[in-house]
Formats: structure tokens, sequence, C-alpha cells
């Protein structure tokens, strides 16, 4: 049976590589990810896809319901660094693209924060303004993996900063809304298997075989799967809902409704799964009826 595989998708690959961070923050190891550029995508079997909320639009070929948008923005400890800029100097907000300083500056104005920001946009800018603004700039913030060698210290720029000049960067992280829409999705593609594999057992037992190893092992991943999710950080609180899953796995007397959104379900879904001693009474007895 092949295995669950996720994507993570971005304009360069240190974007990919800090989303695919970001998941591994909350899922840890419990699915494997590999990181790769817009341009490389390649659409596979037993995939499930995470890229940028900015790049809804150029994401098409993927089908919905393995693409998963994460809404980023910087964790609180950058705006309170942000905040300590004394008031009197402007702060210069690093990146490559207007769209996402534009985004850094609400932000921060949301926030409270209401001073006199400067865009440096190194990719919609000429460079002679680029490097005009780098040695203006006494404070300058921005997303960490833009703010190293691969682009502020990177040779290209780092001659035009100034001597005195002090760095804020800050770690970027997904909303807890955006990252539970991809924990729904991997808890209905392992519903999905679950469901398929407990119909292939409860065929084998019609033509007389022993299932007990199959059923343990079916038992085992369902275990496995409802831990993994339940630890993630970032699940979302399930709404009140009705029921419209139609499946014999699970028996009517479950006292759970769902609303067959996965959004709303995921969490609901695991917490299905957590009541291990019924689950395991459930297959065997639903496998031998």
């Amino acid at each position: 049976m092949r295995k669950l595989q996720l994507v993570a998708i971005g304009k360069t690959m240190e974007e990919a590589e800090e989303i695919a961070s970001i998941v591994r923050s909350f899922l840890e190891s419990m699915v494997p990810i590999k990181t790769v550029t817009i341009d490389k995508i390649a659409v596979e079997e037993d995939c499930l896809y995470i890229a940028p909320s900015s790049e809804k639009d150029g994401l098409k070929k993927i089908p919905k319901d393995r693409l998963s948008f994460f809404d980023m923005h910087p964790t609180d400890d950058f705006f309170a660094k942000v905040r300590k800029i004394p008031e009197n100097y402007p702060i210069y907000v690093f990146n490559g693209h207007f769209s996402y300083v534009n985004l850094l500056r609400k932000e921060c104005r949301r926030r409270g924060i209401r001073r006199n920001f400067f865009p440096i946009a190194f990719l919609d800018q000429p460079k002679k303004d680029v490097e005009f603004l780098l040695k203006r700039a006494e404070y300058i913030v921005g997303i960490d993996y833009k703010m190293g060698t691969q682009a502020l210290f990177s040779e290209r720029y780092r001659g035009f900063l100034r001597g005195n000049v002090k760095i804020i960067t800050g770690r970027r992280a997904a909303s807890a809304h955006s990252a539970g829409k991809l924990l729904g999705k991997i808890a209905t593609y392992h519903e999905r298997k679950m469901k398929a594999e407990f119909k292939r057992i409860k065929t084998l037992h019609e033509s007389g075989e022993d299932i007990e190893v199959l059923t343990d092992a079916l038992f085992n991943r369902i275990f496995d799967v409802a831990v993994h999710l339940s630890n993630a950080n970032c699940l979302i609180n399930a709404n009140e809902g009705r029921n419209s899953y139609d499946d014999d796995l699970f028996l009517e007397d479950d006292g759970l409704e769902l609303t067959g959104d996965i959004e709303d379900d995921f969490l609901r879904i695991s917490a299905r799964m957590l009541n291990f001693e019924l689950l395991r009474q459930r297959i065997q007895f639903l496998a031998r009826s």
C-alpha cells in the first residue's frame, strides 16, 4: 500500500523549505515531506500539496481536494522586536515583492505599530533604488530566510549596508485555520484508505481466510494516525453539524455528528479514531458479520 507524501511548494526553494519547516513543527515526522518550486511541480498520486496563499491563482493544475494554502504571518516575537525600534527612525521592510512588504506593513499597523515604513522590494524595484534605500536604512526588518546570504547579505546587496545598520528578522507560521485545513485533508486521506482496507479485509473473511493479523494491523494504523493528528499543535475546533457520512465502519450510536466538510470534521474524525477499544471491537465485529 502506497504511503502519503506531502509536497511543499514555493516560488523559490527557500520559500518551499520554509513551508516544509512549518509543517514539521506541528506534524513532526508523521508524514514525509519534500520541497519543489512552482515551475517543477508534477502532480502525483498519494500526494498532498501545500503552498503559500499568495500562489492561489498559479496552481490550478492541482486538484482542489489535494491542495492546501498556508496563510503565513510572522510570529508575535517579531512584532515585539519591531515595536522596540525608536519612534524617530524610519523602518525599512525588506522582501522580494511589494505585495508582501505591504502585507507586513499592514500587519504592523494592525498591531498598533504606526511608523514610517519604507519598502525595499528587491525583485520589483530597480537595482539603483534598492541600493539607494539600503545605504540609508538604519533599521531593516524582514522574514528570516530573506535576510541571510540568499538575499540581504548576498554579495549583491551586503556592500550597500551601513556599518551601524540593525537587522530585525522574524520567522513565519501558518495560521491555525490554514494549518487545520491541511490536517483535515490528511485525516480524510487516511480515512479513505482505511475504509478501503476494511472492505478488503471483510471480503477476505467472507472467502474463509483468517483476518486476525489484518484487523490488528488496521487497528494499529488507525491508532498511529489518530495519535499523530491529536498531537498536532494547530488543530482547530470542530463545529456542530449533521452526519453526512454514509459508511458502515462506525456504527450509528457514535454520538458524533459530522458536516461532511473537511475543515469542520477532521477533529471529529481523529477523536472518533481515538476510541481505540471500541474501534477494535467494531472492526472485528463488522468483519465477521
